[in-house]
């Protein structure tokens, strides 16, 4: 198989011929064996131009979603926005635009979207892929209580049943927790209407009717649904349970003889009847039932309920409850209790001669509590009892378990004890290099310099010794960065140029990475440029040129960005063209458009907005509730967000709702330069120019500098005033603004427009005569 450049040059004779079938043919066999998102964008831009939109379609999906795979977000945003120009409802396109929005943070853009993939794939007969881009948008409004009820209704509308039933119940347990319990009961039912085989939401019922005091009501909703549940297991211990705690113990019992003649072994159940005789006040039954499953429960139940029980039965049998609460006690962190627990053990071990089970007792009660005197004296009559009063000598740990054990010490903050050990150990094996590493760390965490510089000198040394030349320099270099003023460093601080000091390695690194990436980082920014991503492309654009000050091409595209104005830079010629001006294939100037095609420079494609994605009626009222949702949630003050939001809603042509965002924003003074700009914006596009012209004075006045933010606002003032009809004061602000930079925005044109515009009025005037005018006096 031709690799990949001369397969380009094959299929740009191909394309010159205006042969681009042929041409497709050659790039989907190559890619079938080299995946290649670029590749698959030119595909799907030739399938375009030989008017195959489905194809197409396929081809861009396949781009962007190995964009996606391999981290380009903006690079698969562009191929989607392509995507929308030629069919703005695709389904898939809308979800991952969704999806795309959702990563960013731009969450009424992401609903947006993920509501037009819903409207688009009902619209297709695809109903059963909607419930999963609903569960989307739930989870990220989850406590939009009017957001959910809509969805619940589209869900009824669709005869989705099952899942409007879920939803209530989840609707009614946030009611539940905000205290309306009677709206919390009414989901409920509506829920077990809707699909009465929904368990969850009978069991929720009778704990939310328990919870209000109305037992019988909650009794009566669990046997109701053991008529739809006969044999649930679930259903039954929880109306056990709602009998023990209403004090039937008879029917409780009843009702558990049946269930344990089908479940012998179900440890639920045998707790029950164990917590039944607990509270019967028949204590030796209900340890004789504990006694068999109280390991079991130790594992699955919260350690807080066991200990509340086994407290109860302790003087029933002592020895074993206390050694069971001991570790109950340990883990949840109570120490105070666990040693009372094991020295209570031990003394009972102790006065019944079982003296080794005593000492092992004594030895974890010693470890909570090492300056114990009780634990100390019961341990040494022990050891003489039993013969092993005579000292032994400590054995010496070995180096690699006293090592770790000192970096235990360390990660629980004890710091003396982890240099003591340290300090023993670099006695023990002075040129045992892990103990100096441990000890030089501790010292420069502490922050003993000199401690620290005299470890990296040892370092140095053993280093040295091992022949690692290398190693050596790093810790004569990180004993410099520790304490540059030290003595012994002396030698080395007139060796090292000071310019070489102050320089920030980090600075360096970052230098060379971006050197190193120069060619890779500049085809991405001619990418988005391409593509109509403006801002990501100057962005990558102004770091380049720091790099390459001298590179005009860059210069050029920075200009192109920086002063288009209101239009966005011309992309290079066009590949992909509406169907309305597509050209047929195989015609003359087919050849021109793709003489000097290259893999790159089959991305271009005119950069419009993405198109604003249609809702049907139902859907849209779902938004509507979204809104709603997060007017509620909103605080006031939380000027950024109603910001960001107004940006959100004016890119989706909710000016309306974004005008309310900025008058919201502009109250917090830190804001208010950023919203009176963009509240002027919205004005004029809305037509309310006087409005604007308003905005835009409030915001002006608040710039304290003359910046770029400055002469934009200007501009937007300026137009303001000359479409409200106030030609004199736009033509004031232009020419103050050609005066400062006469290629802002094309403001030069914009001149001339409007002196031309106001010669050819005065010219249609006609003259007065002089004594017409005397009259006037």
């Amino acid at each position: 198989m031709a690799d990949k450049s001369t397969v380009l040059k094959q299929t740009q004779k191909l394309i010159a011929k205006g042969q681009i079938d042929k041409a497709i043919a050659l790039w989907v066999e190559y890619v079938e064996n080299n995946p290649d998102a670029s590749i698959y964008n030119t595909i799907g831009d030739l399938y375009l131009k030989n008017r195959d939109k489905n194809n197409s379609i396929q081809w861009f999906h396949k781009a962007a979603t190995l964009y996606r795979n391999e981290g380009f977000s903006l690079k698969a945003l562009a191929i989607y926005k392509k995507m929308l120009n030629i069919d703005s409802s695709d389904p898939e396109a809308l979800l991952a635009l969704g999806e795309l929005n959702e990563e960013k943070g731009l969450t009424p853009d992401a609903i947006r979207f993920y509501l037009a993939a819903v409207d688009a794939l009902t619209k297709r007969g695809r109903k059963d892929e909607v419930m999963g881009i609903y569960n989307k948008i739930l989870a990220i409004s989850p406590s939009n209580l009017p957001l959910r009820m809509k969805i619940v209704e589209y869900y009824i509308k669709e005869g989705f049943n099952k899942d409007a039933s879920q939803e209530l119940v989840h609707i009614a347990r946030m009611l539940e927790e905000k205290g309306e319990s009677e709206k919390a009961v009414e989901h409920f039912n509506r829920a077990i209407e809707l699909f009465p085989q929904n368990k969850e939401a009978f069991m929720s019922m009778s704990k939310l009717y328990e919870t209000l005091g109305k037992r019988k009501e909650a009794s009566d909703i669990l046997v109701r649904a053991m008529e739809t549940f006969p044999d649930d297991i679930d259903l039954k211990l929880q109306l056990v349970e709602l009998h023990v705690n209403g004090g039937n113990f008879d029917e409780a019992t009843s009702l558990l003889k049946q269930i344990a003649e089908k479940e012998p072994d179900n440890i639920s159940i045998k707790e029950q009847i164990a917590n039944i005789h607990l509270l019967k006040g028949n204590r030796e039954k209900a340890w004789e039932v504990y006694r068999s499953i109280i390991d079991e429960l130790m594992m699955l139940k919260n350690p807080e309920q066991l200990i509340e029980t086994l407290s109860e039965l302790s003087d029933v049998e002592p020895v074993e409850t206390g050694k069971k609460l001991a570790s109950l006690y340990k883990e949840t962190g109570n120490n105070e209790k666990a040693f009372e627990e094991f020295l209570k053990v031990g003394r009972i071990l102790k006065d019944s001669g079982m003296h080794e089970e005593a000492l092992s007792m004594l030895n974890e009660a010693h470890q909570l509590r090492p300056d114990d005197e009780e634990v100390a004296e019961l341990t040494a009559e022990l050891k003489k009892a039993m013969g092993l009063d005579q000292p032994v000598a400590p054995e010496e740990k070995p180096i690699e378990e006293a090592i770790t054990e000192a970096e235990i010490f360390l990660r629980y903050g004890q710091t003396d004890e982890a240099r003591k050990l340290l300090e023993s150990l670099k006695s023990r094996e002075p040129e045992n290099i892990h103990v100096h590493r441990k000890l030089k760390a501790l010292y420069v965490e502490t922050g003993e310099k000199e401690m620290a510089v005299t470890e990296c000198l040892v370092l140095a040394n053993l280093y040295e010794k091992e022949g690692s030349m290398d190693l050596k320099e790093q810790m004569l270099n990180e004993a410099f960065e520790i304490d540059p003023q030290d003595p012994r460093l002396e030698a080395r601080a007139t060796a090292v140029p000071q310019e070489e000091v102050a320089l920030s390695p980090t600075g360096l690194e970052d230098v060379g990475a971006a050197a190193d990436n120069i060619e890779e980082e500049l085809s991405e920014a001619d990418f988005y440029f391409r593509q109509g991503l403006y801002d990501e492309a100057l962005k990558i654009y102004q770091k380049l040129q720091q790099l390459m000050p001298d590179n005009t091409d860059i210069a050029e595209k920075i200009k192109a960005i920086t002063s288009g104005g209101e239009e966005s830079p011309a992309a290079p010629e066009e590949i992909a063209e509406t169907a309305a001006d597509m050209a047929p294939a195989g015609t003359g100037d087919t050849a021109e458009e793709f003489e000097n095609l290259t893999i790159e420079d089959s991305e271009p494609v005119s950069a419009e907005e993405i198109p604003e994605p249609a809702l049907a009626n139902d859907v849209l009222e779902i938004f509507e509730e979204f809104k709603k949702g997060i007017e509620t949630e909103l605080d006031e003050e939380d000027s950024e967000t109603h910001y960001n939001l107004g940006i959100a809603y004016k890119e989706m042509g909710l000016i309306d709702d974004a005008i309310k965002e900025f008058q919201t924003a502009g109250k917090d003074p830190g804001r208010a330069v950023q919203s009176f700009s963009m509240l002027g914006i919205c004005y004029m596009e809305k037509g309310l120019y006087s409005l604007a012209v308003e905005a835009l004075q409030k915001s002006l006045s608040q710039i304290n500098e003359k910046d770029e933010a400055y002469w934009g606002t200007k501009y937007d003032l300026a137009e303001a005033y000359e479409k409200n009809g106030n030609i004199n004061e736009a033509l004031e602000i232009y020419t103050e603004i050609y005066s400062h930079d006469s290629k802002f925005r094309k403001v030069d044109e914009k001149l001339n427009s409007l002196k031309g515009a106001g010669a050819a009025r005065a010219s249609q005037q006609p003259a007065r005569k002089k004594k017409d005018r005397i009259s006037y006096i």
